[in-house]
């Protein structure tokens, strides 16, 4: 377990890194974002980006658990990895989600009015596929800005 702390860390930092491209402002999350393509092109332009990739590569190929490797990898290098948690699901089951978050007081439900699309759209930001068996990550795991993959 202790050999995987730097890994997150290292993964943290990528993701931190890679949140720069993000403006400040609030977007709407109920769908994918216009500017997707244009963020995958200057995240696959970066040396940065590279480079940090081919050490998260080297250092996911370390885990011992051939079933938690192959996730990792699967997370990270494969743009239409099937995002499991989401799949099915309906927005009748995000509103109870999101409806029992509250009410076990994990996320304030006057939060609302300040997130486009409201709380559900806060906690379910949009993916490509939505709805399906196999939705998929809005854009590459280089792309995204840092915490998009916490919050799905």
């Amino acid at each position: 377990m202790t050999r995987l702390v730097p890994f997150w860390r290292t993964l943290s930092v990528v993701a931190a890194s890679l949140g720069l491209f993000v403006t400040g402002a609030a977007a709407d999350q109920t769908g994918t974002g216009a500017w997707n393509d244009g963020a995958n092109r200057v995240a696959t332009g970066s040396a940065l980006v590279t480079s940090s990739l081919a050490f998260i590569k080297s250092t996911a190929a370390q885990i011992k658990d051939a079933q938690v490797r192959q996730a990792t990898e699967d997370a990270v290098f494969n743009v239409d990895t099937c995002v499991r948690s989401r799949a099915g699901l309906t927005t009748q089951r995000k509103q109870q989600i999101v409806e029992q978050l509250a009410s076990e007081g994990l996320i304030d439900r006057e939060e609302a009015g300040r997130i486009p699309g409201g709380l559900v759209a806060g906690v379910f930001p949009g993916v490509r596929d939505e709805g399906t068996d196999c939705p998929k990550l809005p854009l590459p795991y280089a792309a995204a800005p840092a915490g998009w993959n916490s919050r799905s």
